[in-house]
This record gives structure tokens, sequence and C-alpha cells, in this order.
């Protein structure tokens, strides 16, 4: 299967879900831990969407293109992914978000702020 238009919306809408649920650029060159995480939350959620959908081999290669990086920086990523991200409460919390965001399971919030409307925007 190859990247069509819908597959390729569907990794910007995650872009936009991840940019908005942890509040960073991931298109920016700053390397701090915050960016190199919610990065981190992208690329994951992008493989699986990808691997879900029929495209296994070339995903995170395309996945490193779509972000202009290395398949090498993917693949640090997606293997240091368990500790980064899920060994990380906040981390993990956030991760959690975006994939109910982009699932549109998660439609109750314990508190509303300006995030959760664009959030639901982005469903």
């Amino acid at each position: 299967m190859t990247i069509n238009n819908e597959i390729a919306s569907e990794v910007s809408r995650i872009e936009k879900i991840v940019k908005t649920v942890t509040g960073r650029d991931l298109r920016s060159k700053v390397r701090d831990h915050k960016n190199v995480m919610a990065r981190s939350i992208f690329y994951k959620i992008t493989y699986d969407y990808l691997c879900r959908v029929g495209v296994r081999i070339g995903a995170k290669n395309y996945v490193a293109k779509y972000m202009n990086k290395n398949h090498a920086t993917v693949l640090h990523a997606m293997n240091n992914f368990e500790y980064d991200i899920l060994g990380s409460p906040l981390n993990k919390k956030m991760y959690t978000k975006c994939v109910e965001v982009f699932e549109s399971v998660g439609d109750v919030y314990s508190s509303v702020d300006e995030r959760d409307l664009t959030i639901d925007e982005l469903k």
C-alpha cells in the first residue's frame, strides 16, 4: 500500500493533535526534552496508525521524511518509547490523551480549557 492523500491527511491531523496536547511545535529544531518527547509521541502514534492501515514497509522512513528527520532519529525514539514516554506519568498522560483524541474517544474532560476546544475541532 502506498501513502495516499487520505493517509497523508491523517498524519497531518496527528501532528496537529500532538502539537495541541503537548503545546510544542514538532517542527522546531530545538532539542530540549519537552520537544523531543512531543516528537516521540508523534512518531509512535503515526507509526502505529500507518501499520494499522497496511503501510508496514517504509513506515518509519515515511515518518522520518515527514518530519525532515533521519530514519535513525525515529528508530531511536521508538526504541526508547517505553522508557521515555510510558515511564513518565506526565508523558504517558499526554500520549494517552493524543491517542484518545486521534481515535475520537476522549470527549469527557474534568476541566475545560482552550486546548480542549481546539482538540474538539481536530476530531
